[in-house]
């Protein structure tokens, strides 16, 4: 009897009949989990090691590659392979798209890039190159002066060639290299203010001096004087027709003047000095 009402115990317990429901599920789970991993590591071995997906990029320029690289103007091509150069042979599923794009993106005159997979085995690279603003220039120690260019985000470019007969830019002065470049971009779109501007008043501005963004200074030139100017931070417009308008009475007044002052509204204050260091 003993024996037998044991076995109607465990019988009547809910536990065997849940335990067996939940194994079925969980054996499926587990068998899909399995079938999802092997498959995955197949996929990604067969990926990784056939030859269709292989990336080509020769050392001798102009042999066939798999490398397609758009939108170079300023930038040379030769830069850009550099950085796929230890890819070469890969497949193009092992090679680390976002490590190349900033590696691309730190070249001078990249602004931006775009790079792809196009299987089974290409990769294109897309570039969008910074556009100059201005010249600057720049102490570079011992007295001597470095020339560059400047974008609106505050990026140094550098100078070749006959570039300054290329471009038809002001030059930006008070920018320095060890500046962060949102400085220096505060400065751009202050000159780019003034010049939006200035463009009213048919004077030919070539200079703008900002080493104190409070007070913007331009350098105007006609015939043969020069006249530099502190305009402050605001009224440019106005400002350069006021200057624009008394010229005359300036000429024959102060001849000596080589600075002028014209922040107060009411008045033009002179003087023959350029002593600010700039």
């Amino acid at each position: 009897m003993a024996r037998r009402e044991a076995f109607l115990l465990e019988e009547k317990g809910p536990a065997p009949r849940i335990l067996r429901a939940m194994a079925l599920p969980a054996i499926l789970v587990l068998t899909i989990g399995i079938t999802i991993a092997v498959s995955t590591h197949l996929a990604e071995s067969f990926l990784l090691h056939d030859s269709r997906f292989s990336f080509r990029l020769p050392a001798v320029p102009g042999e066939p590659t798999t490398l397609a690289v758009g939108g170079l103007v300023r930038t040379g091509e030769e830069s850009v392979r550099q950085l796929f150069r230890a890819d070469s042979g890969k497949s193009v599923y092992g090679i680390p798209l976002s490590e190349r794009r900033k590696g691309v993106e730190s070249l001078d005159w990249v602004r931006q890039a775009t790079i792809a997979r196009r299987w089974p085995n290409r990769i294109e690279v897309y570039v969008t190159e910074r556009q100059p603003a201005a010249f600057v220039q720049m102490p570079s120690g011992h007295g001597r002066v470095r020339a560059s260019f400047i974008d609106a985000d505050g990026y140094l470019m550098p100078i070749t060639g006959n570039d300054r007969q290329r471009y038809n830019l002001p030059t930006l002065f008070g920018v320095r290299e060890d500046m962060k470049p949102e400085d220096r971009a505060l400065r751009v779109r202050q000159m780019q203010r003034f010049y939006r501007q200035a463009a009213q008043s048919g004077l030919t501005i070539s200079e703008v001096y900002l080493s104190n963004v409070e007070n913007l200074k331009c350098r105007v030139k006609l015939d043969n004087r020069s006249y530099l100017l502190r305009m402050g931070t605001e009224n440019f417009a106005v400002n350069l027709d006021r200057f624009r308008r008394h010229l005359p009475d300036i000429g024959r007044r102060m001849p000596w003047a080589a600075v002028l002052d014209m922040r107060d509204p009411t008045t033009i204050t002179a003087s023959a000095q350029e002593n600010d260091g700039e």
